[in-house]
């Protein structure tokens, strides 16, 4: 929740995110990003040896995401 470890982690819950690729459409899932660290991005990822991995969802609220990281992921092979 901030730049060092002792001010918190966010394990679920709304987040606003300056670090977002792609156009939020309420309901959206929201994927780890496969070409930028840090990232999210509305599409999933589709190269080889990438993971696929949602970490929330879209809200009617511009760069907010409800975040609420899968415990699921797919490595495309």
């Amino acid at each position: 929740l901030g730049t060092a470890a002792s001010n918190g982690v966010l394990l679920r819950g709304f987040f606003n995110t300056s670090k977002f690729t792609g156009t939020a459409d309420e309901g959206l899932p929201v994927y780890v990003c496969e070409t930028t660290a840090g990232n999210v991005n509305i599409a999933a990822p589709a190269s080889e040896e990438q993971y696929i991995r949602i970490v929330g969802y879209c809200t009617n609220n511009g760069n907010v995401i409800y975040f609420n990281p899968d415990q699921t992921w797919v490595e495309l092979g």
